[in-house]
Order: structure tokens, then sequence, then C-alpha cells
């Protein structure tokens, strides 16, 4: 694994795999700010997903029980 590819995926949006590349990279080089930085860069990219995705989820529940309401007989 290297900082390159670790760079790569963050740039192509593969943030969990960048994520996973730079806490790997850290445990080799513990004192390399710049692998330090992309990990937290890294894992905040993934935590907005995550509540991007819990939000979408979210409003996609919403149409359906609004959805199932109407279709409910009188």
């Amino acid at each position: 694994m290297t900082r390159t590819l670790a760079d790569l995926y963050l740039a192509q949006g593969h943030v969990e795999e960048a994520r996973d590349a730079y806490a790997l990279l850290l445990c080799r080089f513990p004192h390399d700010e710049a692998v330090a930085r992309g990990l937290k860069t890294s894992q905040a990219r993934v935590t907005e997903a995550k509540k991007a995705r819990l939000f979408t989820l979210k409003d996609e529940w919403k149409a359906l029980a609004r959805a199932d309401r109407g279709s409910e007989a009188p």
C-alpha cells in the first residue's frame, strides 16, 4: 500500500478504501503527518457519505409510509 494509491482512492471518491489505506499506512508510518491528515479527511468523508445515505433512506421510508397510508381503505 502506498500513499499515492490512498490519495488516488480519495480523489476518485472511494472514501472507504482511502480510509482503510490511510489507516494501514499510519500503522506503518505513525509520524507521517500527511498520512494522518489523509486519514482524518477520508474518515470525515465516510461519515458524510453515511449521513447522506441515512437521510436518503429516511426520505424513502417516509414516502413508502405515505403511500401505504394512501392505499388503506377508510
